[in-house]
């Protein structure tokens, strides 16, 4: 296993690295295109793909750190990035090499001030799984009690500008790296939230106290055992979905699971005013007896209720028109103003497409993917088409991120196959 390359001459000769095989790769194809075949071109662009894929994957893991939570970012960017490079990104949920047991160590000394034995009972060195610029630990307390530790890598928050210039410059060669570069300049702020483990434990406690669902389990909190860039949390005893789905479930417990599923996300927005908003499958614990354990809330989106009072008609807008739903839109306020009459025109038609797409998950009392498997495709022009008008969109975190997690549960489904009840009574009440 290569060692993780520490200091910021050491990844920018990594990161320039990988640029120069990436750019090799695709010279190459460039060259060969003209004289091939249709179908030919066609297999050697699929394995250009697999192979820059590959090669990016293998960076950013070994850059870890921040560089790995972008790779995740980018993976929930379903219909932006190409099937090849999106399925080895999604490989950091839980595919992740993990740090040095010595680094481990020293990290867990330096927090508690004296050797980790003696605050633990039993700890195990050796991660089992990846997390949010970091990884988990088991380990039990001199109570008795078995828990998750979560530690920061070192020196993180200290590479996130760094590692999204290395980033960008990995994925430059890639032919829509248009599209790749804007998705990097919006998560800079969110890397540095994910860096504040004091506000990711107090989120965690929020959603604890607060959002109360039967088969939800969300972990407790260990203060005692939490720090700055370590936090201790009940330990919860199942797999993760994207392994629980490879086990082939039965349809019943799918549609059980993604229902659930939903409910955490419904029930927050409307409940709580706030949002999980990092829905990708590592962050859901598949219990034996059919629970979900929540985990991982380093990325959560609190909501400004005014403007959950305008979201939360989106439904019923669409269904009254163009007209209507157009003017809901200016109600987001989306866009910058004095914008050109003709660019706003353009603009809006793109999304009064999204929105009669959208609205097609709420016509029918339940919604089968598996009966809609070609649902997704339709939208990918109308996301790339509206990515051109990037720059016009005023800064509106709150739509983009919900949005976002919306979407990235539905694209769970689609994978899950479920047969599920979309419509609420939160929103389908305003009907």
């Amino acid at each position: 296993m290569k060692k993780m390359p520490r200091g910021k001459f050491k990844r920018t000769v990594v990161g320039t690295g990988t640029a120069a095989k990436v750019g090799g790769k695709v010279l190459k194809y460039l060259v060969k295109k003209p004289f091939l075949s249709d179908e030919n071109r066609s297999k050697a662009k699929q394995e250009l793909s697999k192979e820059t894929a590959s090669t990016i994957f293998q960076t950013l893991t070994l850059l870890k750190g921040t560089a790995l939570k972008i790779a995740q970012f980018l993976s929930m960017e379903l219909d932006l990035l190409p099937d090849e490079l999106r399925d080895e990104l999604s490989k950091s949920y839980n595919s992740v090499p993990p740090l040095n047991r010595a680094i481990v160590r020293k990290i867990l000394d330096n927090q508690f001030k004296k050797p980790f034995e003696r605050v633990f009972e039993k700890f195990d060195l050796k991660a089992f799984a990846a997390a949010s610029l970091g990884q988990v630990h088991r380990a039990y307390t001199y109570d008795g009690d078995k828990i998750a530790v979560k530690i920061q890598y070192p020196g993180v928050k200290n590479t996130i500008k760094s590692d999204l210039k290395l980033v960008k410059t990995v994925v430059r060669p890639l032919s829509n790296a248009s599209f790749v570069l804007p998705m990097l300049d919006e998560i800079e702020e969110k890397l540095i939230e994910e860096t504040d483990y004091i506000k990711e434990s107090e989120s965690q406690t929020f959603f604890k106290e607060r959002l109360k669902i039967e088969s939800v389990k969300i972990p407790k909190v260990y203060e005692e055992y939490s720090g700055d860039v370590i936090i201790a949390s009940e330990y919860i005893e199942g797999v993760s979905l994207d392994i629980w789905i490879k086990s082939d479930p039965k349809q019943e417990d799918k549609d059980r699971i993604a229902t659930i599923l939903y409910e955490i996300f419904i029930r927050g927005l409307y409940e709580l005013n706030c949002i999980h908003a990092d829905p990708n499958p590592g962050n859901f614990i598949i219990t034996k007896d059919l629970k979900v354990g929540l985990i991982d809330f380093g990325c959560i989106k609190r909501l400004n209720p005014e403007f959950l009072k305008v979201y939360i008609k989106l439904n019923k807008t669409i269904l009254m028109g163009d007209q209507e739903y157009t003017k809901f839109l200016d109600d987001l306020n989306l866009l910058k103003k004095e914008l050109a009459p003709k660019i706003k025109e353009n603009i809006f038609k793109i999304m009064v497409k999204i929105g009669r797409w959208y609205n097609r998950f709420y016509k029918e009392e339940y919604f089968d993917f598996s009966k809609n498997k070609d649902i997704f495709h339709e939208p990918q022009e109308y996301f790339k088409e509206l990515a051109k008008y990037r720059n016009y969109f005023r800064s509106q975190p709150d739509f983009v991120f919900l949005d976002r997690t919306r979407y990235g549960l539905y694209r769970i489904f689609e994978q899950m196959q479920v047969k599920i009840k979309i419509r609420n009574k939160y929103e389908w009440s305003t009907k």
